[in-house]
């Protein structure tokens, strides 16, 4: 049998039973299923470049529909050029692969829906660059996304940072939640937007990439790794790294606070006590109103592009005020 027929089956397995709340062992079946898969039988579709690349950017896609054109156009309209696009097809999208094919990057093709975490988990893997971007298949990067990123991984003393997010259609502000834009200073952060974010690959590698049960809220379980990992370190928000989406509505809205909540519940399970640290976060951004939440960034912003010492002084004074 093909290993990855049965990756596939493992995998549907694992989430089943994640999604009956049976954590413990959709993490038994799920650890299978890593040891099972062969991403190098994917047999991608490589039409990039060989030259060598500063960052790579990973796009995972399912039943995005013409939206996945906008993503890839501004990646391919970004102020450098010397990066590479790998595109981790989920499946939904055969309309759009006449399309796609003209495209030069790297288009791979998953035996299923294998859901966002795992998805960019693939791209990683074949990624030939050490900077990583992780970006949503229905956004729409900023011309300066590529080039801030990879200036900010390169001077970030721990390199995991989050974007900025900023509403996609007119008329959409009103609707977005606070954490997508928290200003123009760089701060510490939880990575609450997966879908806009910069990483080292052997800092990743570390930490075993994303969890693949989760789906919702993944960013947020990966950040706790990282912590674990690589104590006294912490994510930073870089807001010169911006793309355009539009927060969800509706029944997708629902869907995802209940993917969320999940997400929630498995986490407290494995770590009790978890989800404090983005309550404490959350806390602490909206008990600055104003004026005073935007001198506070102010500071804190220009305190982070100080000497190393000056910044363990300053998140000292932050985890005392947040916790």
């Amino acid at each position: 049998m093909n290993p990855n027929i049965r990756a596939v089956e493992l995998f549907e397995q694992a989430r089943s039973l994640f999604l009956q709340k049976r954590f413990s062992e959709a993490r038994d079946v799920v650890k299978v299923y890593r040891k099972t898969a062969r991403y190098d039988d994917l047999a991608p579709h490589d039409r990039r470049d060989g030259g060598a690349v500063s960052a790579s950017a990973v796009v995972v896609s399912f039943r995005t529909g013409p939206a996945l054109f906008d993503c890839l156009d501004s990646l391919f309209t970004q102020d450098i050029q010397d990066f590479e696009i790998i595109l981790v097809d989920n499946g939904g999208n055969r309309e759009l692969l006449t399309r796609l094919a003209e495209y030069p990057l790297l288009h791979v093709f998953s035996p299923a829906n294998l859901l966002p975490s795992e998805g960019r988990n693939i791209g990683a893997y074949f990624a030939r660059s050490n900077n990583l971007l992780f970006l949503d298949d229905d956004c729409i990067v900023h011309p300066s996304f590529v080039r801030n990123a990879v200036q900010a991984l390169q001077e970030q003393a721990f390199p995991v940072l989050r974007g900025r997010i900023l509403p996609k259609s007119p008329g959409r502000e009103a609707g977005m939640p606070f954490h997508y834009d928290l200003g123009s200073h760089p701060l510490p952060a939880v990575l609450s937007t997966e879908g806009s974010m910069a990483v080292h690959r052997d800092v990743f590698d570390r930490v075993g990439g994303f969890d693949p049960l989760v789906f919702g809220a993944e960013g947020v379980e990966l950040n706790h790794r990282f912590m674990a990992a690589f104590p006294g370190r912490y994510v930073s928000y870089c807001p010169d790294m911006v793309i355009y989406h539009d927060f969800a509505t509706g029944g997708r809205l629902e869907a995802k606070k209940e993917r969320q909540r999940l997400t929630r519940e498995y986490m407290n399970t494995l770590y009790p006590g978890v989800n404090l640290l983005l309550r404490s976060f959350v806390n602490w951004y909206q008990g600055c109103p104003g004026e005073a939440f935007k001198t506070t960034l102010k500071v804190m912003g220009e305190a982070l592009k100080s000497p190393m010492s000056r910044k363990r002084v300053l998140l000292s004074r932050l985890t005392r005020l947040i916790l």
